[in-house]
């Protein structure tokens, strides 16, 4: 679980102004609530062909959002709406919009090792490198760093919202607030086009105003650290109308 230890601490300490030396403790101490947090949310199924499903995750990540005094908003788009989220801790304060999104790719069971994606199972690696399911409750006992946990969207891309809700709440048992004000945009249909998010961009453009944006989707670097990237990949596509055809560029 080295991974979700080192985004929350390199969250906390991004967060607060004046970081103290015993994020390490008070994450080992939060470490199974969050981890079990993450696993109520990726057992929710995220395919947005299933609104029902898919506003029962947003109803999950709502009472989240509210429980740490944040005002939540569904705005509404022509397909899934999206979900929008701000505290403002000073008014002098910079503005950071951080963008996540809740569905997932879609899911060929066959080609997962175990009876459900949307079940996620925690497993550990055998001797001959395979990956074996082990009980929950192991948590109990003692959590291991190369513990990892298997489920369709486990990490993309509802473990950095998990994160950014279980930093705020570290946060806020330490008696402590962010430097900055914060905005969240959560789209529902990044895996499939964003139609919905892109229709609010020109409706909603004041409500999304901030100082800094950042996208909290990605891989992690085969490092296994916290790093920030710079930067983003996109598509460019380029038309030649006389000869008729597209090609496109990531």
């Amino acid at each position: 679980m080295t991974k979700q230890l080192n985004i929350i601490t390199l969250f906390l300490t991004s967060l607060c102004l004046n970081a103290q030396s015993n994020w390490d403790t008070q994450i080992d101490n939060n470490l199974r609530g969050v981890l079990q947090k993450h696993k109520a949310l990726v057992s929710i199924p995220n395919l947005p062909e299933n609104k029902e499903n898919m506003l029962k995750n947003v109803d999950w990540v709502t009472k989240e959002f509210n429980a740490l005094n944040f005002k939540v908003t569904s705005l509404k788009s022509p397909t899934l709406p999206v979900l929008f989220a701000e505290k403002s801790y000073n008014e002098n304060f910079k503005t950071i919009l951080f963008y996540f999104h809740l569905d997932g790719q879609p899911v060929n069971p066959k080609m997962w090792n175990q009876e459900d994606p949307f079940v996620p199972e925690l497993k550990a690696q055998n001797p001959n490198g395979d990956w074996e399911k082990i009980d929950w409750s192991k948590l109990d006992e003692g959590i291991n760093d190369d513990w990892r946990i298997f489920g369709r969207a486990a990490a993309d891309d509802k473990a950095p919202i998990i994160m950014i809700l279980s930093a705020l709440e570290i946060l806020q048992q330490q008696h402590q607030e962010p430097t900055f004000n914060i905005k969240i945009v959560i789209d529902l249909e990044e895996e499939y086009s964003s139609e919905g998010f892109l229709s609010t961009l020109e409706q909603y453009k004041n409500v999304y105003a901030s100082d800094y944006f950042i996208i909290m989707d990605g891989p992690a670097h085969s490092s296994n650290k916290p790093t920030l990237t710079y930067g983003c990949r996109g598509i460019c596509n380029l038309y030649n109308y006389n000869l008729r055809f597209k090609t496109t560029s990531t």
